[in-house]
């Protein structure tokens, strides 16, 4: 597997955390007593924050909250998404 499909496929997994946490906070905020979807909105949002830190190791951070600290910016290093061919 190359790198870029990696990254795709880690980028992939991150969107894919995401959304399902979010839809799991939009259902518990009309059904706050369901222990069955909160505690599935932890596991989501472990599995965001996991897939989000690999990335971040990877490829680099997905947001300001991962560039404290950083010596350097990374993402001027490599070509933006309209800059990559079809």
């Amino acid at each position: 597997m190359n790198d870029e499909h990696s990254k795709e496929a880690l980028m992939q997994r991150v969107q894919a955390e995401s959304f399902a946490a979010l839809e799991l906070q939009l259902f518990l905020d009309t059904h706050p007593a369901c222990s069955d979807a909160r505690t599935a909105l932890d596991t989501k949002l472990q599995n965001r924050a996991k897939a989000v830190q690999e990335f971040a190791q990877r490829f680099g951070s997905l947001s300001l909250d991962g560039m404290a600290g950083a010596s350097s910016y990374h993402w001027i290093d490599h070509p933006w998404p309209w800059e990559k061919e079809g």
